[in-house]
């Protein structure tokens, strides 16, 4: 079975699944004045039931691409979706996280490979349409010889970009959800500055002769309480002398020179990763995407469910959670009531 959560701060369940909750949790739920939130954090999938029917307000940010090799482009950030008063029913709702996008791979005379684009992130609810963020679009990476299709940033939430040899194109974001990447400076010398990936609040900014791109900037959010940026681009590599892109406000990873490895996008915001430079001893590996995160908020007078897992994987596995001090769990198979203390104990009450 599963942890319920109902009104007044009250628990029910089993009571060894009341011994397993913790308070220091991989998917925190927490309370902001008389609303519950939670963040849905570790990649992989979850189930979310509510008991009735209320109005939840979500960020669903997609995970960020991997930055390019080798004077790659920046990873673009995950794509940015947000709402309020968002109706939900009594059926359950299958939370996915996306992860990260795989680093681009430097390499000469057609060994690199392009950075792979971060997954989607999804609230699907059961026989009805999915909320997709889609995952960013991975930077270009490589060397001449490679394919064009690696060399070009990739079309995602915010698309990834361009490597910076030779001008490669960067990829196109996604409407409503964010911006395109920039182009590779092209033979611009001494440092042929990569493209950046592009961000949920800009695009890519554009590189030059001695610099890669500036990431995208993201979009802030107080969804948690807290103003927080979210789905940042990476930024470009360049060669040795020149400067690497910074990555864009929102977890986007710094894009680097020489035979540095491309700064990985910050994970649960969606980030685009930097991509790798190159120097005199041949080009570095990009960075890996920052993973996605899904958060909803909503009146704590609703009750509801959260596991994580599905039937195919883990179904038993609870969420762990942050208890606001005079919670109240109700054991399901021994009839006791317990409160917690704020810190660290359950206190059995009559």
């Amino acid at each position: 079975m599963a942890v319920k959560y109902l009104s007044g701060n009250r628990l029910w369940g089993t009571n060894a699944e009341r011994l397993a909750l913790e308070t220091d949790p991989a998917n925190p739920i927490t309370t902001d004045g008389s609303d519950t939130i939670i963040q849905f954090k570790e990649t992989g999938t979850f189930t979310f039931t509510p008991a009735g029917t209320f109005d939840v307000d979500y960020l669903i940010v997609g995970a960020g691409g991997g930055g390019g090799g080798n004077i790659g482009g920046g990873g673009g950030a995950g794509g940015y979706l947000t709402a309020t008063d968002h109706e939900v029913t009594a059926q359950a709702y299958t939370i996915t996280v996306g992860t990260g996008g795989i680093a681009g791979v430097s390499g000469t005379y057609g060994s690199g490979a392009g950075a792979g684009n971060g997954g989607n992130s999804i609230l699907n609810p059961a026989g009805s349409t999915a909320i997709t963020s889609i995952g960013g679009g991975g930077g270009g990476s490589g060397d001449f010889n490679n394919a064009t299709s690696d060399k070009e940033g990739n079309l995602g939430g915010s698309g990834g970009g361009g490597l910076g040899d030779g001008g490669n194109s960067g990829g196109a974001g996604t409407a409503s959800q964010g911006n395109a990447g920039s182009a590779g400076a092209g033979d611009a010398a001494p440092n042929y500055g990569g493209g950046a990936g592009g961000g949920a609040g800009a695009v890519g900014g554009t590189p030059s002769s001695t610099a890669g791109g500036n990431g995208g900037v993201g979009l802030s959010n107080d969804i948690t309480g807290t103003t927080t940026y979210f789905a940042g681009g990476g930024g470009g590599g360049t060669n040795i002398g020149g400067t690497g892109g910074t990555g864009g406000n929102g977890g986007g990873g710094a894009g680097t020179i020489t035979q540095t490895v491309g700064t990985n996008g910050t994970a649960n915001t969606g980030g685009g990763a930097g991509a790798g430079g190159r120097g005199s001893g041949g080009g570095a590996n990009g960075g890996v995407g920052g993973s996605g995160i899904v958060i909803l908020r909503f009146p704590s007078s609703s009750s509801y469910t959260a596991v994580k897992g599905t039937a195919s994987n883990d179904p038993e596995e609870e969420l762990s959670i942050n208890l606001p001090n005079g919670s109240i769990f109700i054991t399901s198979d021994t009839n006791v009531h317990y409160m917690w203390n704020g810190t660290d104990t359950w206190n059995e009450v009559a």
